[in-house]
């Protein structure tokens, strides 16, 4: 071997030494029994002299007698000397690395199974999270009280929350994993599990503390009876009821007087309760009760609408509602919503049961509201003052100041005027007793609508002014007597009211039959309205203004005044019944209006001097009066 060791390697030696390793090795094998297999594996360093001499045994005794070894006397490979290989045993054969390897991935699939049948076969807890659990509890389909949820894997489950006693106030929402649940038509919720974090919460539940909120509504003081019987005003939430018996009455701010309902609405459990004679309101706190109240009940009582169009609301009452029209006793509010109200009706109904209706001083109010109630007896004006609404004897009155001019005067002063008699006004009177004795300045257009018991009216000398239709009153009855005595104003013949000269008929509300009209006699608007005249007529000349022969319902028959120069459409309006309009003295041709017709569903005849007959029908030819037409003659014989 000195040759190697003296020489620089070569590929014909590194042939040489490949053909002694492989030899060696093979000797080896067959000497110790060693099955074929060497691993080669790359050194990781280079070898400077793979011919150096190493004369050392291995381990199993023996020695290289051609070849010195590397490497601990195993072989060494060696390839153009530019690094080595250098085998090693395998110790787990390829047979013994799969059994290992399908025996974890078994373990692996087991183990796994076993964590599925775990999960999804084992119960898991829903979380239930509720701040007051106590006040509530939770059943399920089968009615069992339970305390505790526990779901496997996509299990579903349906229960029922009952309110507990003393926690009737709760207001219940169902959440689970922050989604909200709404019960079915039996009350049951649902719930399922997949998986996730399961969450129930429960809110709303909280104790009745049994309190009773007294708040200063619509100008009103609640009053708690003391011990000593004496009142205290509670004006914060009281608190700590329960097991007690309160009382309390409502008082008006502004008049200091104890209301009772219907003025005054405070409800238990939702249900009206009732005042006794002292207008006291009583209640007992037991688990099952509360109280809430203070509303104004006028509100209702009344229908009302916001009818503005703009950023000021303008509320007005267009009627009763339901419970209204059983009131036989309604206050009129002035304010809704701390804005003013106009009472102004809409509808038609009429309204039969209310007898009494207090109003305040300041209301604001079509006069003809009042004639919805029929058998309205008496009105109460609360607050009034020297000026504005007052009542007397159940009469609704207005002092209006006014200011007076005279050559070189200017004087003011109040003035009183009639604005209202109830329908039902007397109803409580004896029958020989049923009088209306008025004696304001004005008796105002619409005073007296109607009058149900009333048999005689006074008219007292201070009176001097007599609206159009202040007294057409009597169209439902007209047996009544008018009276007036020692007025420089006025004077009453037969029922009809004339100006102290007679120069006018003022009005004459119950007059019945017929009535012939003095010669040069003016007749004010709406003089005849609403009675009972069913004909009339005039002597020779009259002044008639647009609207005097208006609203005669029971009239049939007009003769119409010599100097009438033509009929207006509105001359005749509301004569419903009116069958003849009688032309006979007027001079001339006088024109007739088609339209005038609208009014005159069940004329039946116009009345015209026989010589101007065809004129009449030439001239209407072509309007629906064209058969109408009939002469005078020919008329007075049917």
């Amino acid at each position: 071997m000195d040759f190697f060791n003296n020489h620089n390697d070569n590929s014909k030696r590194n042939e040489m030494l490949l053909d002694a390793i492989m030899e060696e090795q093979k000797n080896r094998e067959e000497k110790y029994n060693i099955k074929k297999g060497y691993l080669l594996k790359k050194r990781k360093t280079p070898v400077s002299n793979p011919f150096e001499k190493d004369v050392e045994d291995d381990d199993r005794n023996f020695k290289h007698n051609s070849v010195n070894t590397l490497n601990n006397g195993k072989p060494v490979f060696v390839v153009n000397g530019k690094g080595t290989f250098r085998g090693s045993k395998n110790s787990i054969s390829n047979k013994n690395k799969l059994i290992i390897a399908l025996s974890t991935m078994a373990l692996i699939l087991v183990a796994a199974i076993a964590f599925c049948c775990v999960f999804f076969f084992s119960k898991h807890n829903i979380k239930i999270v509720c701040g007051n659990i106590e006040g509530i509890t939770i059943t399920n389909t089968k009615n069992d009280e339970i305390n505790k949820i526990q779901l496997r894997m996509y299990e579903s489950f349906s229960f029922k929350i009952t309110v507990n006693e003393n926690y009737s106030n709760s207001i219940i929402e169902v959440w689970y994993n922050n989604v909200e649940l709404e019960p079915n038509e039996k009350g049951f919720y649902t719930i399922k599990f997949n998986g996730e974090n399961a969450e129930l919460r429960i809110t709303g539940v909280v104790e009745n503390d049994y309190d009773v909120a007294f708040e200063n509504v619509n100008g009103l003081t609640f009053q708690k009876l003391k011990e000593d019987n004496t009142f205290e005003n509670i004006t914060t939430t009281q608190t700590n009821y329960y097991g007690t018996n309160l009382k309390f009455r409502v008082v008006d701010n502004v008049t200091n007087e104890v209301l009772k309902e219907p003025y005054i609405a405070i409800y238990n459990n939702n249900k009206l309760m009732k005042a006794n004679e002292n207008g006291i309101f009583e209640v007992f706190f037991d688990k099952n009760q509360t109280i809430s109240g203070g509303y104004h009940s006028p509100y209702e009582y009344f229908n009302i609408l916001n009818i503005s169009e703009n950023e000021t609301p303008n509320y007005v009452v267009s009627g009763l509602t339901e419970l209204g029209s059983q009131s036989k006793v309604l206050k009129f509010p002035s304010k809704y919503n701390n804005y003013n109200l106009t009472y102004d009706f809409f509808s038609n109904n009429y309204y039969n049961q209310t007898q009494e209706i207090i109003m305040n001083s300041d209301c604001v109010f079509d006069q003809t509201v009042f004639d919805y109630f029929v058998n309205l007896e008496n009105i109460n004006v609360l607050n009034s003052g020297e000026i504005g609404y007052y009542s007397l004897n159940g009469l609704l009155y207005e002092k209006v100041s006014i200011v007076s001019y005279a050559i070189g005067l200017t004087e003011e002063h109040v003035i009183e005027k009639l604005i209202k008699v109830p329908n039902g006004y007397g109803r409580n009177l004896e029958e020989g007793a049923r009088i209306l004795n008025i004696n304001p300045d004005e008796i105002c257009t619409n005073a007296i609508n109607r009058l149900n018991y009333i048999k005689t009216i006074y008219i007292g000398s201070k009176t001097s002014s007599i609206q159009p239709l202040a007294l057409k009153g009597a169209y439902n009855q007209n047996n009544y007597t008018i009276n007036i005595e020692n007025s420089e104003y006025f004077v009453v013949e037969n029922n009809v009211i004339y100006t102290k000269d007679k120069t006018e008929i003022v009005a004459a509300p119950a007059y019945s039959g017929e009535f012939s009209v003095p010669n040069n006699v003016k007749i004010r608007d709406n003089a005849f309205s609403f009675s009972n005249v069913t004909k009339l007529s005039f002597e020779e000349n009259a002044t008639l203004s647009i609207y005097a022969l208006n609203m005669m319902e029971n009239v049939k028959t007009i003769v119409l005044p010599t100097n009438t120069a033509n009929i207006y459409d509105i001359m005749f309006f509301g004569n419903i019944n009116l069958e003849v309009i009688d032309l006979r003295n007027v001079v001339g041709t006088i024109t007739i209006s088609p339209t005038a017709t609208d009014n005159w569903s069940k004329l039946k005849y116009i009345v015209v001097p026989d010589a101007q007959l065809e004129n009449y029908k030439n001239a209407n030819a072509e309007t629906i009066f064209a058969n109408l037409f009939i002469s005078a003659s020919e008329f007075d014989k049917k």
